[in-house]
């Protein structure tokens, strides 16, 4: 016999204690594997990101082509992106991700060098995503990663004419999302600007 020490990362977007809850998964395994548990919010949550990662995948795909085409770092000035576009790829809920953004970028940066600037009509995955957020009437207003809610300004809890929102059902639901606002107030069944 020989000897082995391994250590195994994985990623999963399952609810494992949900899971482990329901016979679905075994719960020995789960703690064997839950040494240190990290969770990252989906890119939907996280918004404010989208431009950050996609000038760092855009760079990261550039660098791997063997392109010279220069990035300006500066997040408020991409004269290789038109503004509607960006707009659209905060709006995006991304569905796949991470992994979708990295293909995005990949696409862009393929065509990039060619025409120095890409326009929503030069990629189908552009038209795909402005379509996308342009038929939802939920996202219509992009984050704004400089602006951010006054913490002096003061707001009413609304009404909501039922007990979905107490003090238990809320903090239950918030652990279950794993402090996810958003992922609690889909539980709750409330908009997470309600919650």
């Amino acid at each position: 016999p020989r000897k082995v020490d391994v250590q195994i990362i994985a990623a999963t977007d399952a609810l494992l204690d949900q899971a482990v809850a329901a016979g679905r998964f075994s719960s020995p395994l789960l703690h064997r594997l839950a040494g240190v548990e990290l969770w990252v919010p989906p890119l939907r949550e996280r918004r404010e990101d989208v431009t950050r990662l996609l000038l760092f995948a855009l760079g990261k795909e550039l660098e791997r082509l063997g392109s010279d085409f220069d990035l300006d770092d500066s997040p408020d000035e991409r004269p290789w992106l038109d503004a509607h576009t960006v707009a659209s790829l905060c709006r995006y809920r991304w569905p796949g991700n991470v992994r979708e953004l990295m293909n995005v970028a990949r696409q862009i940066a393929l065509a990039l060098p060619d025409k120095g600037r890409v326009r929503p009509e030069d990629l189908p995955v552009l038209q795909r995503i402005a379509a996308a957020v342009d038929g939802r009437g939920d996202e219509t207003t992009p984050p704004s990663s400089a602006a951010s809610p006054s913490p002096t300004t003061a707001v009413e809890p609304p009404d909501t004419g039922d007990d979905k929102l107490n003090k238990d059902r809320v903090q239950e639901a918030l652990q279950q999302a794993r402090w996810s606002i958003p992922g609690a107030a889909r539980r709750l069944g409330v908009a997470k600007t309600t919650l």
